[in-house]
């Protein structure tokens, strides 16, 4: 079963933004990314994605290495570290909600390919799993 994904909050995204970005407020033009998917399970699959092989190489390289705002350094490190499984699991709705509405990552930033979407949105719906 697949959802189709309102859209999200321009003023909340904003502040999202806002808080990443290196300059002031960025306009809600920029705020996400334009080739986010749409669609997302509902329901987890039998083969659930692994954290430790698929989903944390991910959310190094769009979230929390290479100066992104959720690991060392970052504008969001003290608030939502995304640079161990303790710090995902704590914020992983919060991650869901903002992955599915493309809030996240801001414009600016790497975004995660339409697979890697995928397969962030596909461990989320399982439960975001230490597996």
């Amino acid at each position: 079963m697949i959802r189709r994904l309102a859209s999200f909050s321009p003023l909340l995204a904003g502040a999202w933004v806002a808080a990443c970005s290196s300059g002031a407020s960025a306009p809600n033009s920029d705020v996400g990314y334009s080739s986010c998917p749409t669609d997302a399970p509902t329901t987890c699959p039998a083969t659930v994605p692994s954290f430790a092989n698929e989903v944390e190489p991910i959310i190094e390289k769009t979230c929390a290495l290479g100066g992104q705002c959720h690991g060392p350094g970052g504008a969001e490190e003290s608030m939502y570290n995304y640079t161990s499984y303790a710090g995902i699991k704590t914020n992983y709705l919060t991650m869901e909600t903002e992955l599915l509405a493309c809030a996240m990552p801001p414009s600016d930033a790497v975004a995660p390919s339409p697979a890697d979407w995928l397969t962030m949105a596909t461990w989320f719906v399982c439960g975001a799993p230490n597996n």
